[in-house]
């Protein structure tokens, strides 16, 4: 009972919870080295964190991306307010369509007769035609292109699902390879490639001259085994002498020197 006391004190006292506190501000607070470096772990999830050279490589192909899209919108930014300042019925024009108003209602509306006379002018009429039909040929080709896209999209989750059954990847690991490869793609989009990525294509196109190598040497060695079994097998059994060749035992017999003679054809042999 006093124990217990003693533990309900202990738990009310405003140390305790102030320690309680901090403890759990230390354990969820991160700084922001670490709060950007996984941000970017999760944008590259191969990237290898160790390695300084990949690292800096990533953050500095993500700061060039960032700013190539900073300039692009500047200036997209830029005409846009120029052609505003010098034609403020555009600028009322967009302002009114980007609120969902009707953009050739808009037009009667801002241009009026103008716009009336250029129906009616058989000059523009015939370019509004031509107009016309661009943008259907334009809808007609986003349509096939989209089809195509959704018939590719099948077959490439058709085929990811054959290859995992094939090499027994489990879902994991598939969702992986899914994801890197998509990576590549949205990385392409942008005409970004990381680092792991050549590094991933040199090792894929080095692969067959590395398996050829190793078969090769496989095989050597395999001769060589072979051949080396052989000749253990043709050696002479342990504890039996070698064979005798003559007088010299290991040596080959010697024929005595003939003496030189001038009206023989085989001197010396």
């Amino acid at each position: 009972m006093l124990i217990w006391k003693f533990l309900t004190r202990l738990w009310a006292s405003p140390e305790y919870i102030c320690n309680i506190k901090n403890n759990l501000m230390a354990e969820t607070t991160k700084t922001r080295k670490q709060v950007f470096l996984e941000g970017l772990k999760g944008r590259n999830p191969e990237l290898d964190m160790n390695d300084e050279e990949a690292l800096y490589g990533a953050i500095g192909d993500e700061y060039a991306s960032t700013n190539e899209r900073l300039k692009r919108f500047e200036d997209e930014s830029s005409r846009l307010l120029e052609l505003f300042s010098n034609d403020p019925v555009a600028g009322e024009l967009f302002t009114q369509w980007a609120k969902g108003a009707n953009p050739v209602l808009l037009l009667v509306e801002q241009y009026g007769d103008d716009f009336k006379a250029a129906l009616e002018d058989p000059e523009m009429a015939k370019a509004v035609a031509e107009r016309h039909k661009k943008w259907l040929e334009r809808v007609a080709e986003n349509r096939r292109l989209e089809d195509e896209a959704n018939a590719n999209l099948k077959e490439t989750f058709d085929t990811l699902e054959r290859l995992q059954s094939e090499n027994g990847w489990s879902d994991e690991e598939t969702q992986k390879i899914f994801e890197q490869a998509n990576r590549i793609f949205m990385d392409g989009l942008v005409n970004r490639i990381a680092p792991e990525t050549f590094m991933m294509i040199s090792k894929a196109m080095n692969f067959d001259s590395a398996v050829r190598d190793a078969e090769t040497t496989g095989e050597v060695r395999g001769r060589n085994a072979q051949i080396e079994e052989r000749l253990r097998r043709d050696a002479a059994p342990s504890g039996m002498p070698p064979t005798l060749t003559g007088r010299g035992g290991d040596e080959p017999e010697r024929r005595p020197q003939r003496a030189y003679n001038p009206f023989r054809a085989d001197n010396g042999e």
